[in-house]
């Protein structure tokens, strides 16, 4: 799936080659309306950078995501979306795939509008690179969208929901742009996907044993995944500044999230299917954890070979799931919570 996202946004960045952005005003942006629209016409908007993403939302139905992945999934909102009958299947799959692709195309068309408008050449460049909580598509406000709000920055953003870091390994996008858009800032996420991947929780848990403190439900398949987040921050940092060591990289660690079978499959239900039902108990083991990657990543930080900083938000998000949006998505308001905190270290 993640290769396809990522030829997704290849395929767009291509056909948008014609319709460059960069020369269109800042307010050429259109109002679709409640009129339907063919599938063919509103990605047509989205490469010509004429629909905006919090419009672009009214299209699209948030459904219930795979608990492999922690990429929001969608479909066609069908009041607003004309697709053939033998089509309707298809196009909605397609849709759910490349609604990363469409968001780092309006966030591209977004960056060039600003770099190239008066007084552009005086804003803070910023590339980011990172999961879901830099890229949440359409539904939520999500922490680049509250930064990229600031009027003294523009950002390059990467991001994808349901990235891993070992893809951002791989596939290092950023690099180039770091070359070419000479950030003063890098902001970078990762780490969840990496936990509920493929079989998640149910590789790395224990099954319930009342012996057990919460701590000790990690199993050594656990052990070698903290070793692996730790190596693969590593590898980003280190190259991030192979290509420039002047660049200043924001970490970020991810909050207590609540585990709740009811608000997504990622972590309340495999651990139920392992036997572990008391809420108590999975909030204690989740707490184990969400310690276990913030410590990952701050110690990456701390042993970066340039200038890093790391933005603990364990004490952001209260234990409340009114500040959720799932089990390991915060609302819009408190993704800006998130966002306060990295965006207080981003300056002239």
């Amino acid at each position: 799936m993640l290769s396809f996202i990522r030829n997704s946004i290849w395929m767009l960045a291509r056909m948008a080659e014609n319709n460059d952005p960069t020369n269109k005003a800042s307010d050429d942006v259109i109002d679709p309306g409640p009129a339907p629209v063919s599938f063919e016409e509103l990605q047509q908007r989205v490469i010509e950078g004429t629909i905006r993403e919090d419009e672009l939302a009214a299209y699209f139905i948030e459904v219930p995501s795979s608990p492999e992945t922690l990429q929001p999934e969608f479909v066609l909102n069908p009041a607003l979306v004309e697709v053939p009958l033998e089509e309707a299947t298809l196009e909605s799959a397609r849709l759910m795939n490349t609604a990363n692709a469409w968001c780092y195309m309006m966030r591209k068309n977004a960056y060039y509008r600003r770099i190239n408008q008066p007084g552009g050449n005086q804003l803070i460049r910023i590339i980011a690179e990172g999961d879901s909580w830099f890229q949440y598509p359409f539904i939520l406000h999500d922490v680049i969208d509250h930064i990229a709000d600031r009027k003294d920055v523009a950002v390059r953003c990467f991001s994808a929901a349901g990235d891993v870091l070992s893809n951002m390994v791989a596939r290092p996008q950023f690099l180039e742009a770091i070359r070419v858009e000479k950030p003063k800032y890098f902001l970078l996420s990762g780490g969840g996907n990496d936990l509920v991947d493929g079989d998640g929780l149910r590789k790395l848990l224990k099954k319930y044993d009342p012996a057990l403190k919460p701590e000790q439900y990690l199993n050594a398949e656990y052990a070698a995944f903290k070793a692996r987040l730790l190596r693969l921050y590593k590898d980003i940092l280190e190259m991030i500044y192979r290509e420039d060591p002047t660049v200043v990289v924001i970490c970020h660690g991810y909050a207590y999230a609540i585990p709740d079978s009811k608000r997504g499959g990622w972590l309340g239900k495999p651990m139920e299917e392992l036997g572990i039902g008391d809420k108590d108990l999975q909030y204690k083991i989740m707490t184990v954890i969400v310690n276990d990657i913030n410590e990952a990543v701050a110690k990456a930080v701390e042993q970066s070979p340039g200038t890093a900083h790391f933005v603990d938000n364990r004490k952001t998000l209260p234990k409340d799931p009114k500040c959720w949006h799932d089990e390991f998505h915060p609302t819009s308001e408190w993704f800006g919570k998130v966002a306060a905190g990295i965006s207080a270290l981003i300056k002239k």
